[in-house]
C-alpha cells in the first residue's frame, strides 16, 4: 500500500493531530509527537510538501477541525445550549467536504452571554483564536463587548496573526489596556489580511496607540482604525499622524472622545495633506481649539468627500492613560 493511501487510512484522531499542528491550532501541544511522526514517516513528509491527496485529506480535517472550533465558542459564548452535543461525526473526515456545511465567514458574538467567567478573559481569547487560526474563510469577528480583557487580546492577536482571512475584529468594550493594543497591534503588522480594528471605548492610552500606529505603518492593507474614547493624549496622537502620513492604506480614523489637543491636531492635518488614502477622521470631543480646526479644514479642503469632524456632542471620555 502507498504511503500516501496509508495516511488516508490513520485514525482520525490522528490526522486530527497532524492537522492541529501544522495548521498552529495549540502548537504547544503534542508537538514533539508530530515532530516524531513527521521525521519518520514519507507520508506525512509529502504532506508538507503538497501531495495533492494527501493535502485534500488534511483540507477535509481541517474544515472539521474548524466546525468543531466553531461549535465550541458557540457554546461557551452562551448561543447554544450548554449540552449541545456537536452534530456532527468527527470520524467521517473523508466525506466531509461533500457532506457538512461550510465554516461561518461572518461570527457576531457582541455582547454574548458567556459561560466562562467574567474574570476569565484569557480563556474568552483563546477560545475565540482557536476557531481563527484554524478557520481559512473567517472574514469578520465581531467581539463587541466581550470582556476580553489584556489577557484575552494577546492571545486572539496570536490568532489574528496566523490567519489569512480575517478582515474586520470588532473589539470595542473589551476591558483591553495598553498591553492587550501592543499584542493586537503586533497581530496586525503581521496579518496580511486585516482591514479594519476597532478598539473604541477601551483604555489603550498612549502607549497602546504608539503601538497600534506602528503597526499601521508596517501594514499593507490596514484602511480603518477605531479609537473612540481610548485615553488617548497628544503623544499617543502625533505617533497616530505620523502613521497616516507613512500609510499607503489607512482610509478611516476614529479618535473621538479622546484627549487630543491643538499639537496632535496640526500635526494630523499636516499629515492628511501627504496621504493619498485619508478620506475620514473623526476627533469630535476632543481639546482642540478654532485655529487647529481651522488647519484641518485647510487641509482637508478640495478633498472630495473627505469626512472630517470636530464637533462637541458631550461624549463619554476615558481619563488620559499614561
Amino acid at each position: 500500500m502507498a504511503d500516501n493511501q496509508r495516511l488516508l487510512e490513520l485514525p482520525p484522531e490522528l490526522l486530527g493531530l497532524v492537522a492541529r499542528a501544522l495548521l498552529c491550532d495549540d502548537p504547544q501541544a503534542d508537538a514533539q509527537a508530530v515532530g516524531r511522526l513527521a521525521a519518520s514517516s514519507k507520508a506525512l513528509r509529502d504532506l508538507v510538501r503538497g501531495n495533492a491527496a494527501v493535502v485534500a485529506a488534511l483540507q477535509a480535517a481541517r474544515k472539521m477541525l474548524t466546525l468543531q472550533r466553531q461549535h465550541e465558542l458557540w457554546v461557551a459564548a452562551g448561543r447554544l445550549d450548554a449540552d449541545a452535543a456537536f452534530p456532527f461525526d468527527p470520524s467521517n473526515y473523508k466525506q466531509v467536504a461533500q457532506q457538512l456545511p461550510a465554516p461561518e465567514t461572518a461570527l457576531n458574538l457582541r455582547h454574548s452571554r458567556w459561560r466562562v467567567a467574567a474574570a476569565a478573559g484569557g480563556v474568552r481569547g483563546r477560545l475565540a483564536a482557536r476557531l481563527v487560526r484554524v478557520n481559512g474563510s473567517l472574514a469578520t469577528l465581531d467581539l463587541h463587548g466581550c470582556r476580553i480583557g489584556d489577557e484575552g487580546a494577546k492571545a486572539l492577536a496570536a490568532g489574528v496573526a496566523a490567519s489569512g482571512s480575517l478582515a474586520i475584529l470588532c473589539l470595542g468594550s473589551n476591558q483591553i489596556g495598553d498591553e492587550g493594543a501592543k499584542a493586537l497591534a503586533a497581530g496586525a503588522a503581521a496579518s496580511g489580511s486585516l482591514v479594519s480594528i476597532g478598539l473604541g471605548n477601551n483604555q489603550i492610552g498612549d502607549e497602546g496607540a504608539k503601538a497600534l500606529a506602528e503597526a499601521v505603518c508596517f501594514s499593507g492593507s490596514l484602511a480603518h482604525l477605531n479609537l473612540h474614547s481610548c485615553g488617548i493624549g497628544d503623544e499617543g496622537a502625533k505617533a497616530l499622524a505620523a502613521s497616516v502620513a507613512a500609510s499607503s492604506s489607512l482610509a478611516e480614523l476614529i479618535l473621538w472622545g479622546n484627549w487630543i489637543g491643538d499639537e496632535s491636531a496640526t500635526a494630523l492635518a499636516e499629515a492628511i495633506r501627504t496621504s493619498g488614502s485619508m478620506a475620514k477622521l473623526f476627533l469630535n470631543d476632543n481639546d482642540v481649539t478654532a485655529a487647529a480646526k481651522q488647519s484641518l479644514r485647510d487641509a482637508v479642503q478640495g478633498r472630495q468627500n473627505f469626512q472630517l469632524r470636530f464637533y462637541a456632542s458631550v461624549a463619554h471620555r476615558w481619563p488620559r492613560v499614561a
